[in-house]
């Protein structure tokens, strides 16, 4: 975030590149910036490196065999967590809820074809934000850090701490009392509140096991921060002016 307020985009990419160990959290991030070259380049030339690395440790047999091994562990009911969808808060675990276990070609249908909207709607929104536009860029963050959470394929309850920044960017523009329509500021105070609430979260996982709900409430989140986005790019007429700070 610091690079991105900096206009540094090929360290951003670095940054994100260093990540890749979880890498269902980073891929659709970056996804959301595939416009930016120097920002790609930077990804690409760590995340080269890292690749290397591992495969020095681990060798071609285990490295081409990962993949396996992360689909077996998906479908391998010796890890009963990983089986239970409905513990993850995610576009897969909320379509898990409406979609018969007998029916899992369309599971997987439809979870490919939503991952692709918001998907879609992430790098939409990258492309009618202004990088001189410092509000628009933290919206912007914002909004891909609730995409990535919602289109990943497995997630846990505790990473959603990802998603502490992209809260705390989006109330420090709410609180700054800026001319947003009532109903979109009022989604979005909910949302942060509730997402807040880690009493939620204990309840969900521990007592009644849907934390897939939470999804819904992420799609909320996303869809104010879209609406949001897009208001601010029909007052600003598409153009933004540098703050007079800019040069301090």
């Amino acid at each position: 975030m610091r690079s991105l307020e900096r206009g540094s985009e090929p360290a951003l990419g670095r940054w994100l590149a260093l990540g890749l160990y979880k890498y269902p959290l980073i891929v659709p991030f970056v996804l959301l910036w595939l416009r930016r070259k120097k920002l790609i380049a930077g990804f690409l030339s760590v995340a080269t490196i890292l690749g290397h690395i591992s495969l020095v440790i681990t060798g071609w047999p285990s490295l081409l065999g990962y993949p396996r091994y992360v689909w077996g562990t998906e479908h391998d009911l010796k890890y009963a967590f990983n089986t239970l969808p409905g513990l993850t808060p995610n576009l897969r675990g909320l379509i898990s809820a409406v979609v018969p276990m007998d029916h899992p070609g369309i599971k997987i249908g439809l979870t490919i074809l939503l991952s692709a909207i918001v998907l879609r709607l992430m790098m939409y929104a990258a492309g009618k934000t202004s990088s001189a536009d410092s509000e628009g860029q933290r919206a912007l963050f914002a909004l891909g850090l609730a995409g990535t959470v919602l289109v990943s394929y497995h997630i846990y309850v505790h990473d959603l701490s990802l998603l502490f920044l992209s809260l705390v960017l989006v109330l420090e523009t709410l609180l700054s009392d800026p001319p947003i329509p009532k109903w979109t500021r009022t989604m979005l105070y909910v949302c942060i509140a509730l997402l807040f609430c880690s009493p939620l979260y204990l309840v969900l996982t521990l007592r009644y096991g849907p934390l897939r709900l939470m999804a819904i409430l992420l799609l909320a989140f996303f869809l104010g921060l879209l609406r949001r986005i897009s208001s601010r790019r029909m007052q600003t007429g598409g153009v933004i002016s540098a703050p007079a700070s800019a040069g301090r």
